[in-house]
Order: structure tokens, then sequence, then C-alpha cells
């Protein structure tokens, strides 16, 4: 009998460069307000999700669902905010701590 929750494949450097790439082009797109976009701004909104989605699964990494893609880029946003915060905090901190190299 076949394994049903089977996980995905980790994305490999190429996929997360090519979200990376787009969101850098993208990403003030899908940060306006849906109310000052005007009208049609969820299907907008929609289509560029598509398209990062497509380019994506171009990598040839397998198959990827606009979740996982959604999922991943959340992961990623929060990964950089943490380690941004943690530079803030090392570097105004008027105490010794110990420093940890980021990855």
């Amino acid at each position: 009998m076949e394994n049903v929750n089977k996980r995905a494949k980790a994305f490999n450097e190429r996929e997360i460069e090519v979200m990376t790439d787009y969101m850098k082009l993208n990403i003030h797109k899908l940060r306006m307000n849906h109310g000052s976009g005007g009208p049609g701004m969820v299907a907008r909104v929609r289509e560029i999700w598509d398209e990062l989605l497509a380019g994506v699964n171009a990598c040839g990494n397998g198959p990827r669902t606009l979740q996982q893609i959604k999922e991943k880029w959340r992961n990623m946003v929060n990964i950089e905010l943490v380690c941004l915060l943690l530079e803030i905090y090392i570097k105004y901190t008027p105490f010794p701590i110990i420093r940890v190299k980021l990855i």
C-alpha cells in the first residue's frame, strides 16, 4: 500500500531564488490595500500568486501547490524578520552577549 501522507520535496535553491526575485518585483502589488487597489484587485492578487506558482513549477522540482508556495513565502519572510530583529538587538544591547553567526 502506498503512503498517502508523503512529504513534499524540499524547495531547492533555484525555486527560492525564483520566489525571491519575483516577489522583489511584485510585493508592492500584494501589499496594496484592496480598497485603494481599485476594481479587480482580488483578481490581480490571484494572478500574481498564479504567475509565481508557474515560475516555481517551471524549475522542475516537482509540482507545487499554491498553498505550498504561500506557506514557503510566509516562512521565508518570518525568518528574515527574526534575523533582522536579532541583529538590531545585538547592535544596540548595552551589555555583552554571546554573538551567534546568522545564516
